[in-house]
């Protein structure tokens, strides 16, 4: 039996055998939703006033979900979903506001051009047949690989700039060539991605793991249970 690994929300259902279904219950919606970017860096200062940084770790995103108040059969799906994976066992995360891309009429079939080396900071795609305004990706997606090739690849990744043809004749730098585009990303490609890889900009998954031992709740005078979650990134 393969149970469900994405926390139940509006479009995510889990049935009492803890398996993805239509016929199941679906999960609360997020009242609110705070991502932060854990990335750091050292710095120094000379006497002279020089400023030397450097990155000492990998950065990872952070998440805080708070949920209005629940009855109980709302709750209880999420809540014995995160009693069975904790601390101890990744599972993934819908960012609501990253399910759709900002160009609604993304094309789906985006693949990388060419290798990209581990480190880089941007790279090419291609697969869109005619590249047009509203099918390329748009500074703030999110997108994740999916590398058949290196399925330990989970990382998410966020589109910092986008470059076209036009751009690069514009400002100077090299052609990605016609009808493809130069992505810009953040943070840099932390390992090494496949020729024609798949990237995924529509409804990306976060891969994440519990801050906390405790998964702690309360309730109510109304019989509304009340509860948050700190998460963060899990690299696989």
């Amino acid at each position: 039996m393969a149970f469900l690994d994405i926390l139940p929300d509006p479009d995510t259902k889990i049935t009492d055998a803890g398996t993805a279904h239509s016929s199941g219950v679906a999960g609360p919606g997020f009242a609110s939703i705070s991502v932060t970017s854990n990335d750091k860096v050292m710095m120094n200062k000379t006497n002279t006033g020089r400023v030397i940084t450097r990155k000492i770790a990998t950065q990872q995103w952070k998440l805080k979900i708070s949920y209005n108040p629940l009855t109980r059969d709302e709750f209880e799906p999420v809540y014995n979903f995160l009693l069975y994976y904790g601390k101890l066992r990744p599972f993934y995360v819908r960012l609501p506001q990253h399910e759709a891309a900002r160009n609604s009429g993304i094309d789906t079939t985006i693949l990388a051009d060419g290798a990209i080396a581990a480190g880089a900071q941007s790279f090419v795609v291609d697969g869109f047949g005619t590249l047009t305004t509203s099918n390329r990706p748009r500074p703030g997606d999110m997108f994740t690989f999916n590398d058949s090739s290196d399925s330990l690849h989970k990382k998410m990744y966020r589109v910092l700039r986008t470059e076209t043809s036009g751009d690069a004749s514009t400002y100077g730098s090299s052609d990605p060539g016609a009808n493809n585009v130069r992505i810009y990303t953040y943070p840099n490609i932390l390992r090494a991605v496949s020729n024609n890889t798949t990237i995924t900009f529509v409804d990306p998954k976060m891969r994440v793991i519990m801050d906390k031992d405790v998964v702690q709740y309360s309730l109510n005078t109304n019989n509304l249970y009340k509860f948050d979650l700190q998460l963060t990134e899990a690299l696989a």
